[in-house]
């Protein structure tokens, strides 16, 4: 994005890149020793299925569903680089495998078909009522709530998974506890959550605090321009963001911004 009138704009001010987070935060070892196991025997492409879920839909709370629309993003810009490759090659349980399995991993991209709840769905204020041919199917065991499901080759749905359900994980349990505090009649909080960790979960509880505290904002999309703002590094960095938000406006962006906050123990 350039903002008009300047074509300098601090890294503070331009938009988190659309993959937001790297394939391999959330790849171990043991899972690239599993894909060489299914690769080895040649399963690595077998049409395969995972269900994220909630264990027990007779017996949630209250919540918004958040976190799908980002394991879309996240599966969007997911691949695997040759850099990446050289990385994964240098890890000493992983130094032996094949070049021809490397080979196989550079350059790997999502194939397959994703659905899930649509982000802002209320779940949990009524009760929800299972057919007599979901008893019949599931018996005395718990019948869980799907989240989110993804039908792909095997072998890249052992990659995405521990990404998928740390996103959802991570929403599910904030938009819980924040739709708690709402139907307690506690007043609004709005960064509770350690931003410092990485922009990409600030952005997430911020996009979750929004939609239960202030408005659905599915109801109005819009283009948002989040602007990290760490005060530590830069004492007149909010104020700048405050002076550059109207050009991102005229920008087309709907400016929102993300505050470092010490929080005290």
């Amino acid at each position: 994005m350039s903002i008009p009138g300047n074509p300098k704009v601090p890294w503070q001010f331009l938009p988190l890149p659309p993959d937001y987070l790297h394939p391999l935060t959330f790849t171990r070892p043991d899972v690239i020793l599993h894909v060489y196991d299914l690769w080895s025997a040649g399963k690595h492409n077998e049409l395969s299925f995972r269900e994220f879920s909630l264990p027990d839909a007779t017996k949630i709370p209250s919540f918004a569903i958040m976190g799908v629309r980002d394991c879309m993003k996240f599966l969007d810009g997911w691949h695997i680089s040759e850099t990446d490759v050289a990385i994964l090659q240098g890890v000493e349980s992983l130094s032996d495998l094949e070049p021809s399995f490397w080979d196989f991993l550079a350059g790997l991209r999502i194939t397959g078909r994703v659905k899930g709840i649509p982000d802002g769905t209320v779940m949990g204020v009524g009760r929800i009522e299972l057919s007599s041919k979901i008893r019949e199917m599931y018996g005395d065991k718990q019948v869980p709530l799907g989240l989110l499901n993804i039908e792909s080759a095997a072998a890249e749905i052992a990659l995405v998974s521990e990404g998928l359900a740390a996103i959802l994980d991570f929403a599910i349990e904030y938009s819980m506890r924040l739709f708690k505090d709402k139907l307690a009649g506690s007043p609004p909080m709005f960064y509770e959550s350690e931003r410092e960790i990485h922009p990409y979960w600030a952005r997430l509880a911020a996009g979750i605090e929004y939609v239960i505290n202030v408005q659905n904002p599915l109801m109005t999309p819009s283009k948002r321009a989040w602007l990290w703002i760490d005060e530590s590094r830069d004492s007149q960095l909010l104020a700048r963001a405050e002076e550059v938000a109207p050009l991102v406006r005229i920008a087309g962006y709907d400016p929102m911004m993300l505050v470092r906050r010490e929080i005290p123990v």
